[in-house]
């Protein structure tokens, strides 16, 4: 876990649980990001009844940038952004890396999965 030097753990916007991290987007508040180590492999965001969903793989025990993060949030005044982040690597000439995201966009809470259907449920 992973807060900038300009974000705070008591942030109003800031819910953390064991198994969820929920952050309420507030222009009207500083700037905020945080880091840490998603085991579940999705982050998403919630706005006018649509949802942005993004998954991606999960590498556990293999070291990531920004002190172990493989998910990150920044807000701002102007934009959210979800960052899903691969292990590090050492490439050598002529070597190259992946690392996949698939992004889904759901209408209603009919049409999303039931994990996440969950995780609002208790927000």
């Amino acid at each position: 876990f992973s807060l900038w030097p300009y974000a705070r753990i008591n942030d109003p916007r800031l819910k953390l649980d064991d198994q969820i991290i929920l952050f309420k987007a507030d222009a009207m508040l500083p700037p905020f990001k945080m880091g840490y180590f998603n085991p579940h492999g999705w982050l998403a965001y919630w706005v006018d009844g649509i949802l942005f969903r993004k998954t991606f793989e999960v590498h556990p025990g293999i070291p990531h940038p920004d002190n172990n993060c493989n998910a990150e949030i920044y807000c701002n005044d102007q934009f959210v952004e979800l960052e899903s982040l691969a292990p590090l690597k050492i490439l050598n000439p002529g070597d190259s890396v992946n690392h996949a995201e698939t992004w889904d966009v759901f209408d209603g809470m009919d049409s999303m999965p039931e994990e996440v259907r969950q995780v609002l449920a208790t927000s």
